[in-house]
């Protein structure tokens, strides 16, 4: 299992790197992008719960990578782990993003 999710990890730093760093960092520190490491596609929205269910959407079998905008060093608690997030798992996500890190300013 650690092998599959340190090929997550990598492909997904390379797509945010690559691909939407550039996109979001000079407006939206501290909002979680959440990238298919699959396709390349992505979601950014200031609702977490909105934007993997919109990623799911369109990617429905999506290996999905999380990462904190603007702060590579401190990664979202759970979310140290990469790992592949299914539906049913959305609800516990959200309440650990909920009970571990404060609103954000979205502006």
């Amino acid at each position: 299992m650690q092998a599959k999710s340190d090929e997550i990890a990598t492909a997904g730093r390379a797509i945010y790197d690559e691909k939407v760093r550039h996109l979001v960092e000079p407006t939206k520190k501290g909002v979680t992008v959440y990238i298919d490491v699959n396709s390349g596609d992505f979601e950014i929205s200031g609702d977490d719960v909105n934007a993997l269910a919109m990623l799911r959407k369109r990617q429905p079998d999506a290996r999905i990578w999380a990462e904190l905008v603007g702060y590579p060093e401190t990664p979202p608690i759970d979310l140290k782990r990469p790992r592949q997030v299914d539906p049913d798992d959305l609800a516990e996500l959200v309440d650990i993003i909920e009970r571990e890190y404060p609103q954000y300013d979205q502006g």
